[in-house]
């Protein structure tokens, strides 16, 4: 099973870790449990995918924040 980070506008896969990288699991035991609710989706399979914005779609929301409007803006 993996951790998975995936931008939630284009859905580009970022990084994954194995389940057991103590870092990283501990990084995501720091989130609220609301923001856990909403990044974090478990697969059929039992693994996590985090969901967050990539430095390219995060600076065009910036440059143009209507697009934040949009469920994927940059698809």
């Amino acid at each position: 099973m993996t951790i998975r980070y995936t931008c939630r506008s284009c859905h580009q896969t970022l990084a994954e870790f194995p389940e057991d990288n103590e870092k990283v699991r501990f990084s995501l035991e720091l989130l609220t449990p609301e923001d856990r609710m909403h990044i974090i989706k478990e697969d059929e399979e039992g693994n996590l995918n985090v969901q967050i914005l990539c430095e390219y779609c995060q600076e065009a929301i910036l440059q143009n924040p209507e697009l934040s409007l949009l469920s994927s803006p940059l698809q």
